[in-house]
């Protein structure tokens, strides 16, 4: 509460003194409860089943009361559902110095072997496996989301819009794909429900995509194959120093599965994508990395020339 509701309570007092009234609010599909339809529109009726839904209701109520007494404010609510993943460069991404929270970190960290197994809270919900269900969006998806909603504060509003992708995955499932993305061994015991967790949550996307104009294109084996990166590949010196390892983490393998490139997240150099592409690799280059590592990046093995940026307005 003094984090989430008091912080923000300081922060919106700061912006009135100074005259900033437009807000991108993250947060959370926490606020829908238990849900009573899915997928879960943003009209669904608000409840918590959590101490950290409640935090997140209750700035959500703080906002729309003030916009009600001051119709000058421009505010977009945006409800997370379950963010998974890491930046493609794997420099950046969740690593969790105590017991992760997250379902994702904890599962990379039992890969790597930091830890003994996965904790499966509850077996016996009502889903098809017993182990509970959920929209899982992929961080640089919900990046994206945040620069749509920029344009939501170009006018003065309160809105709140779901970002997720609509596809339900249970734990098991999560575990399972981990397990066969990644070639490793995932152990997993069941432990009992925690208290707050609902059997099934996700998100009708519909809102986004009409107001913002955005829609999540990762498939759930990315944010898998990267967490897993981010982990296994880099080290604590290498994050520190920005020196990308050899083996490139970078390189995907082409796969049904892998959706296309979204352009405006990506550099392509086409000289090395073409190379590539001759032995059946797919080449990407992040962003943000500095030109001088862009420049001695190596793709799959092909050296990076000059990296060409696909959409220039982002």
């Amino acid at each position: 509460y003094e984090v989430n509701v008091g912080g923000t309570e300081r922060l919106l007092t700061a912006m009135r003194n100074t005259g900033v009234k437009k807000l991108i609010f993250s947060s959370s599909a926490t606020v829908y409860g238990d849900p009573q339809q899915l997928p879960i529109p943003e009209d669904h009726p608000l409840s918590t089943a959590s101490v950290y839904g409640h935090t997140k209701l209750v700035v959500e109520n703080m906002l729309r009361a003030l916009y009600d007494a001051d119709r000058q404010w421009a505010i977009t609510i945006l409800r997370y559902f379950n963010p998974v993943g890491a930046h493609p460069s794997g420099l950046i991404g969740e690593d969790p110095a105590d017991v992760p929270n997250n379902l994702m970190p904890f599962i990379s960290q039992v890969a790597v072997g930091r830890r003994p197994y996965v904790s499966v809270f509850g077996d016996d919900y009502p889903t098809p496996d017993g182990t509970g269900v959920r929209d899982y969006i992929h961080v640089c998806d919900l990046a994206e989301g945040h620069v749509a909603a920029l344009q939501m504060l170009e006018e003065p509003q309160c809105t709140a819009v779901n970002l997720g992708t609509g596809q339900p995955h249970s734990v098991r499932e999560v575990v399972d794909t981990f397990a066969r993305v990644s070639g490793r061994t995932i152990a997993s015991e069941i432990a009992p429900r925690r208290d707050g967790d609902v059997a099934v949550s996700f998100a009708d996307p519909a809102k986004a995509e009409a107001l913002l104009g955005w829609r999540p294109w990762h498939a759930m084996r990315d944010a898998i194959a990267e967490a897993d990166r981010l982990l296994a590949n880099i080290s604590d010196d290498d994050i520190a120093g920005l020196n990308i390892p050899t083996g490139n983490p970078l390189r995907y393998d082409l796969d049904d599965d892998l959706k296309p490139l979204n352009p405006g997240g990506t550099y392509l150099d086409p000289e090395a994508a073409a190379a590539g592409a001759e032995h059946g690799v797919l080449l990407v280059q992040a962003l943000d990395l500095g030109e001088q590592h862009l420049r001695r990046l190596k793709l799959g093995g092909v050296a990076a020339g000059e990296l060409q940026p696909l959409d220039q307005q982002r």
